[in-house]
Formats: structure tokens, sequence, C-alpha cells
């Protein structure tokens, strides 16, 4: 059960990671576009505006989870509550509109 829940620890703090840096882009692209228009863009018309709702709450996630497993959590429920998380987040994130590459300035 300790293979497991490091596994896991290990999973979420790299899908923490992944949200934190696919969140910080996209809110920089959406940026970019509320910056060039004189007048209120709305959320519909921002290329990242629904993924950066739907990802709002998953950093917090993520770290709830981790902190609950480092502090000495191994019941088969919190594992499998982990391991639930873990699995909606990339569900979600796979989802969610590609980021550009760093050579487009496509925004």
């Amino acid at each position: 059960m300790e293979n497991e829940k490091q596994e896991l620890i290990d999973n979420a703090r790299n899908l923490l990671e992944q949200v934190n840096n696919y969140r910080h882009q996209a809110a920089a692209i959406d940026e970019k576009v509320e910056n060039r228009s004189e007048n209120y863009v709305p959320l519909d018309n921002l290329p990242y505006g629904e993924e950066l709702i739907r990802t709002k709450d998953f950093p917090e996630q993520l770290e709830e989870v981790i902190n609950t497993l480092d502090n000495c959590s191994t019941s088969k429920e919190a594992l499998k509550d982990a391991q639930e998380l873990i699995e909606y987040v990339e569900e979600t994130l796979s989802e969610c509109t590609d980021l550009p590459s760093s050579n487009d300035d496509e925004f």
C-alpha cells in the first residue's frame, strides 16, 4: 500500500505541475487577447476562457490530495479518492484545447 500511496503522490505532483503550466500559459494568451481589445471580451471569445474555468479548482484539489496522502493517510478510501481525482483531472485536461507551440504567435 505504501508503494501505491507514493505512486499516487508522485502522479498528483506531476499532474499539478502540468495543470499549473497549462493554466499559466492559457491565462497569458487570454490576457494578450484581452489587451488587444478596447472593449470587454466575453469568455466565449477568449481562446482558453472555458478551459481556465474548467481547471480553476484543480491546483487546490491536487494539493489537498497530496497533503492528505503525505500525512500518512493510507486508507483504501483515501487512495481510491486520490486515484479518482487524478483520473478526472487527467481526462479533463486531455479534453482542453491544446496550447500553441512556443514558436507560435497565433495570439
